[in-house]
């Protein structure tokens, strides 16, 4: 088993053992620093793919569909950028913004 996957275990065992770190290390004879170091990778891990899955939500559109809904504002995310799009907008220009940002085939 790959050191990786051992802490994994050991931070699942952790986290559901209802001991503070201090206590939990000294049980199963590690250090606290030791555990520190992976938690908080796994953490890091976790809010990275947490991000990713939220930036992959998306619905496909035109410059067209937008162009015929002038009473509605649309917000267009596309990773941490927001485009709001409003009654009047250019759709040549929404076309190469969307272009340069590569969000639009």
């Amino acid at each position: 088993m790959k050191k990786y996957d051992i802490w994994k275990e050991r931070v699942a065992d952790y986290r559901t053992s209802n001991l503070n770190a201090g206590e939990w290390c000294e049980k199963n004879n590690l250090s606290r620093a030791t555990l520190r170091y992976w938690v908080t990778k796994f953490n890091k891990e976790k809010m990275n793919k947490d991000d990713h899955q939220q930036t992959n939500d998306f619905v496909k559109f035109t410059i067209q569909d937008l162009a015929h809904n002038p009473k509605e504002t649309i917000t267009i995310n596309f990773n941490k950028l927001s485009i709001n799009v409003s009654e009047g907008f250019d759709p040549a220009m929404l076309r190469e913004v969307l272009d340069a940002i590569g969000a639009y085939d």
